[in-house]
């Protein structure tokens, strides 16, 4: 708790999306499949925590690929998409975080009320034309990042062996150090 609230004080972190991303490993009533995964790595937001988020990702693909043949009753599909958003939701704020604390040339906030994505007149045509577009944004003020995104696809569409968290986190990274 007291890393949370250092972070907190010392960057002005949006406290929501922080909160989020240290429940990737809250076990609990409202915990992610295969936490106990977590008990075995640390997760610091550094870029090479990011290896196990992939790894797990790849267990999670796993579980996504194995419940869709399954025949589930409304209930059960309800309990299973709600536990792809949720892990959807705290990785991808872990990576949100992890290019937050890794970019030293460039601030990163997020943008998560429909309000601030109506004054933009880009982000309000990409929201519109991508429902998916829906979640938390984070920006730079010049890139716009869909991290919550990024993991849904990584878990349901196909994989590719090049598509992992630890690649997307570093051509951002690299993006934002050849844009200044």
């Amino acid at each position: 708790m007291l890393k949370i609230l250092e972070k907190l004080l010392s960057r002005k972190v949006n406290a929501d999306m922080l909160f989020l991303s240290e429940l990737l490993t809250y076990k609990g009533e409202s915990q992610i499949l295969l936490v106990n995964y977590f008990d075995q790595v640390t997760l610091d937001y550094s870029l090479h925590s990011l290896t196990f988020i992939d790894e797990y990702l790849l267990l999670i693909r796993q579980y996504f690929i194995e419940t869709n043949l399954k025949k589930l009753n409304e209930e059960e599909h309800q309990h299973f998409i709600q536990d792809i958003v949720t892990i959807s939701l705290r990785i991808g704020a872990y990576v949100g975080e992890t290019i937050r604390e890794n970019d030293r040339k460039q601030q990163w906030y997020w943008i998560k009320s429909n309000k601030k994505r109506k004054l933009n007149p880009i982000l309000l045509k990409v929201t519109q034309s991508d429902p998916k577009h829906s979640s938390a944004i984070l920006t730079n003020g010049t890139l716009y990042e869909f991290p919550m995104n990024i993991v849904i696809d990584l878990i349901t569409l196909p994989h590719k062996e090049k598509n992992t968290l630890s690649r997307y986190v570093d051509e951002v990274l690299n993006l934002t150090s050849h844009s200044i």
